[in-house]
């Protein structure tokens, strides 16, 4: 499975900064998995103590958990320990090792367990529910863009392929050439179980989902939240039978507050 770009981009980043960053990323992954299924978490709860409420919700790979737990119990040993400096070298294979159990983390429990339900017949196309998206196609999109702030303010996108790219490059499936504060390559929607994911390809100035930041590990994307990217922000809304849009709420955009403390 490919590791998301990570925001470890230079040789300007000490060893330290490149474990800590990576660290975060297995932290928040964790309350996002947890906030996903249910788990109630406060801004208190460490990740020690979410992720067992986690495996207690629903099926864990054992495999995984140990390694989400093995990644997290090193950055957090370095963390605590102001005086260690990892090499270069060593930090870059702990962050490889940490955003691949982040990722897989997300993959296998980001997308709310399904209850059985009584049968019935199928519907002729999936809807949304509880802020998934259905399969994304030509001509049959999962979601819509709208840009509400920045120079495209007014444009409307259509999500039309599982792997949606957006920055300042032609070749983008959503491009914003002028905006000079989008990197040509800046960030991606993927559709994957279920769900759209934002993911950041490096990008120079950051992307952000409600304002919060996206770093090493994908978030995942609901009805009425916000993507911003540079200068400009795009609404994000789910698209019912035939490709309509389905408006959202503004308070859908608040969302749970996923900030916590690692």
């Amino acid at each position: 499975m490919t590791v998301p770009n990570s925001s470890v981009k230079g040789t300007d980043q000490t060893g330290r900064e490149i474990v800590l960053e990576a660290w975060g990323a297995v932290g928040q992954a964790v309350f996002d998995a947890c906030l996903a299924n249910g788990i109630s978490i406060t801004a208190t709860t460490g990740v020690r103590d979410a992720l067992p409420r986690l495996r207690d919700a629903r099926p864990l790979d054992p495999d995984l958990a140990r390694l989400v737990e093995f990644a997290y119990s090193v950055g957090r040993e370095i963390a605590n320990d102001r005086g260690r400096r990892p090499r270069s070298e060593d930090a870059r294979a702990y962050a490889s090792l940490a955003l691949s159990a982040a990722q897989l983390l997300a993959v296998s429990v980001l997308t709310p367990i399904s209850l059985p339900t009584t049968p019935e017949p199928p519907p002729r196309r999936a809807t949304v529910v509880g802020g998934n998206f259905v399969p994304p196609s030509p001509g049959n999109p999962s979601a819509e863009i709208v840009a509400v702030e920045g120079p495209m303010k007014g444009r409307h996108y259509l999500v039309d392929k599982s792997n949606y790219r957006l920055g300042r490059n032609a070749n983008n499936d959503l491009c914003v050439a002028s905006d000079d504060s989008i990197s040509g390559e800046h960030a991606c929607l993927r559709y994957q179980s279920g769900g759209l994911f934002l993911y950041d390809q490096g990008s120079r100035n950051g992307t952000f989902l409600n304002e919060q930041r996206v770093s090493g590990t994908p978030v995942m994307v609901r009805p009425g939240d916000r993507i911003r990217l540079g200068e400009s922000a795009f609404e994000v809304m789910a698209t019912g039978a035939g490709g309509s849009p389905r408006g959202a709420k503004e308070e859908a955009r608040k969302g749970p507050d996923r900030s916590v403390v690692l």
